[in-house]
């Protein structure tokens, strides 16, 4: 019985996955066996064994291709079997470069084919910084199929695995196995935080006559990131944290006045979340929740909430299932305006979309079903723009969502145009790739990040990764309006002034309050969080014990360190006030005893 023949191709968006085209059911399996090896260029040197199986008596493979994306094959490429190399043809397609292979025709018994194909992914694997970063493309694979990878470090490697997406199988040494992979792309970082210089410019005009107050974002921080201020050009007249969290910054503009505040920062971005902002996230969070699930424009689905499948959504993890599988990355729209389009109309024309559109049909689709979120608008760290695309060409500009997790209490970052983009899961795990501007939960245009403050065609965003961990610099400056002299008797009004003068926000600052005999209303001032330059005034009321006498010294410290002090006089009225008590009481006995005598006199 003469044989069929089975054509295999590949289709691809980033990573390889193969499909059968001339059956409607799996005749076939393909197994493939990938060992990555890292160079010291940051190149993947690649070995994948491919065994291939005819599921069917009847059936044979003559021919197998495989698709990688663009700009991705460095260096040579090279195939073979047990008797020599394997004949294939490139070719260029619109998705990147197809490789077919094609075997000769094997006996009547053959129907397995085992190969080994061999060949480099450039920029890849990265080491900048303090985090090394792998990105493993796969195949995509149906249930007859298999995916087993290797990571081989180097010997010399000893940095920690801080995120694997999917989680390894298990790791020996510098060796790291994963065994029946199921996802398209394996990404891996080794290190606790990424550090980033910025250096962001606002340009800010007045055009009315009259003077105007204008407010700026500054970088935020998160649950995972923490932001350091260098240096700015101009101190603002005033900062404070909004509702959402953001870090805004104020000026005083002069009529007709332009001015350009120029910022230098380092933000550390962080593979776990910050265990000391989780009670600031918490208090924030109960501020937040009476509009996180607000309608607007942008985040409104009108009618398609109606739709069978979006009616079938129940949690947070459906519906970016369900923005990845439906919107359809659009490289040209970055260069073509990139006007924003909202929810509705996107998930009305899924294959216009760009970062905005997969956050806002997130948002809208989530808020819908009572589930809390909201945007962030940031910088996405790329060097593959084909894998990871960033928004703006001007200021290359990212955007994601965020849901809220009741059950941790806690923000989760997600990314569905990166998943969509790259094949990484961007749902059960993130990166420290992004960095937040601005956080949108309130408004989904306001505060503007950095990068929207342009009175000209300018460059105004600028990140690269640092080589230097930031430096803490708590600084406070405290001044005080407390009375000179204290009673015993009654307590008297004052308030406390607390400025942070140092390089980054205080989240949870507790000031102590010590005497010997004064006593406050509250012996620690809660000030809370405290954005650099930010100013809060705390009323408060003081009173002196009963024992005190003569002079005292009240002291306000923080962390051991005593940063204000003032002389107060305790007023000993008490002792007047009792001897005043003795005398009336005496003068009131004379009293009686003479109202007693005279009235029995008479």
């Amino acid at each position: 019985m003469k044989k069929a023949l089975i054509a295999l191709f590949c289709v691809v968006i980033f990573g390889l996955s193969a499909v059968p085209t001339q059956a409607q059911t799996p005749s076939y399996s393909a197994d493939y066996d990938f060992t990555f090896t890292p160079s010291q260029e940051g190149s993947l040197e690649v070995n994948l064994d491919i065994h291939l199986k005819s599921l069917r008596g009847d059936l044979y493979i003559n021919e197998f291709s495989l698709t990688f994306p663009k700009n991705f094959i460095s260096g040579s490429i090279s195939a073979q079997d047990s008797n020599g190399p394997v004949e294939f043809v490139r070719s260029e397609i619109a998705t990147g470069m197809r490789i077919v292979f094609k075997f000769n025709e094997p006996n009547e018994q053959k129907t397995e084919h085992f190969f080994t194909l061999k060949y480099s992914l450039s920029g890849l694997f990265s080491q900048k910084g303090f985090v090394k970063e792998a990105i493993l493309p796969l195949v995509q694979t149906d249930s007859n199929s298999k995916v087993h990878v290797e990571l081989l470090l180097p010997v010399t490697f000893n940095d920690t695995l801080s995120i694997s997406k999917p989680k390894p199988s298990h790791i020996e040494g510098t060796r790291i196995i994963w065994d029946d992979v199921k996802t398209r792309t394996i990404y891996a970082v080794f290190g606790q935080s990424q550090v980033y210089s910025a250096h962001l410019t606002y340009n800010l005009e007045n055009s009315t006559i009259f003077k105007k107050a204008q407010q700026i974002a500054l970088p935020p921080d998160t649950l995972y990131q923490k932001m350091y201020i260098d240096s700015i050009s101009k101190e603002p007249a005033r900062t404070f944290i909004d509702d959402d969290g953001n870090f805004i910054a104020e000026y005083n503009l002069e009529p007709k006045q332009k001015l350009k505040i120029e910022v230098a920062t380092k933000i550390e971005v962080f593979t776990k979340a910050q265990d000391d902002m989780r009670e600031y996230i918490l208090m924030l969070f109960e501020k937040q929740k009476k509009y996180l699930l607000t309608e607007h424009d942008l985040w409104k689905i009108g009618p398609l909430i109606q739709n069978e499948s979006v009616a079938n959504l129940k949690n947070a993890k459906d519906i970016y299932t369900y923005v990845v599988d439906q919107l359809s990355y659009s490289f040209t729209k970055i260069n073509t305006g990139n006007k924003r389009l909202g929810a509705k109309t996107v998930l009305e024309h899924p294959s216009i979309a760009v970062c905005t559109e997969y956050t806002d049909a997130f948002i809208g689709l989530a808020r819908e079903k009572g589930i809390y979120a909201r945007e962030i608008q940031g910088y996405g760290y790329s060097t593959k723009q084909n894998i990871r695309p960033l928004s703006l060409l001007t200021d290359v500009l990212h955007a994601w969502p965020e849901f809220y997790e009741p059950a941790q209490n806690m923000w989760i970052q997600v990314d569905p145009t990166w998943e969509d983009t790259s094949g990484i899961d961007y749902f059960t795990g993130f990166d420290v790739n992004h960095i937040a501007f601005a956080i949108h939960g309130k408004d989904p245009i306001s505060p503007l990040p950095a990068g929207f403050y342009k009175t000209m065609a300018s460059k105004d965003v600028e990140v690269n990764i640092s080589n230097k961990k930031p430096i803490n610099k708590p600084r406070l400056a405290i001044t005080a309006e407390l009375p000179n002299s204290v009673s015993t008797e009654t307590s008297s009004n004052g308030t406390i002034t607390i400025k942070n003068t140092g390089n980054s926000t205080f989240h949870n600052l507790k000031l102590e309050v010590s005497s010997k005999y004064i006593v406050l209303k509250n012996n620690t001032l809660d000030v809370g969080y405290l954005a650099p330059y930010e100013v809060k005034t705390i009323s408060t009321s003081l009173k002196a014990r009963k024992e005190g006498t003569g002079n005292d010294v009240l002291s306000i410290s923080y962390g051991g360190i005593e940063l204000y002090t003032q002389n107060i006089v305790i007023d000993s009225s008490h002792s007047y006030g009792g001897f005043i008590t003795l005398v009336s009481g005496v003068i009131l006995f004379f009293i009686f005893i003479y109202i007693v005598l005279f009235h029995s006199r008479h």
